[in-house]
C-alpha cells in the first residue's frame, strides 16, 4: 500500500496510509479507497495504543506516531487521483507490509474506529481474498 502526504493547506501535511486498493463494496457509488492518519505522540496527547509507530517504520515516520483511527475515511478513488494530479497529494514510497498488517490489526482493535470503517475494511478484504 502507498502512504502519501495531504495537506489541507500548504504550511501543513499529514501522513496518511492507504489500507485497500480500489474496490467496489455495496452501499459506495464508485470505487473507494480506505484511508488512516498518523499524528506524533507529544506528552500529554491522549494517544490510541492498537498502532504505534517508531521512526523508521517509514521514512515520513521521524518520530513516535499513532494510528488515528477515529478519524479514519473512505475516499472516492477518482478524488485521490485529481488530487495526486492537482499536486494536492504528494505520493510517496510504499509502506512496508508489516506495517500495514501492525496496522490493519489496530484497525480491528481499536475501540476508537468507527464500525463503518471496520465494516468497509472487512468487506474490502472479502472481495480481495476472494478475487
Amino acid at each position: 500500500m502507498d502512504a502519501y502526504a495531504a495537506s489541507r493547506n500548504n504550511s501543513l501535511k499529514h501522513l496518511f496510509v492507504a489500507l485497500t486498493d480500489p474496490v467496489s463494496v455495496a452501499g459506495y457509488p464508485s470505487p473507494c479507497v480506505l484511508l488512516v492518519n498518523l499524528s506524533s505522540i507529544y506528552e500529554g496527547r491522549d494517544v490510541d495504543g492498537a498502532c504505534v509507530l517508531q521512526p523508521g517504520d517509514h521514512s515520513r515516520i521521524t518520530r513516535p506516531s499513532y494510528v488515528v483511527y477515529e478519524v479514519a475515511r473512505i475516499d472516492h478513488a477518482d478524488a485521490l487521483v485529481e488530487d495526486v494530479e492537482s499536486g494536492r497529494i504528494e505520493v510517496l514510497e510504499p509502506v512496508a507490509l508489516y506495517v500495514i498488517d501492525r496496522i490493519c490489526a489496530g484497525l480491528e482493535a481499536s475501540p476508537n474506529t468507527p464500525e463503518e470503517i471496520k465494516l468497509f475494511y472487512r468487506e474490502a478484504e472479502r472481495l480481495r481474498l476472494t478475487s
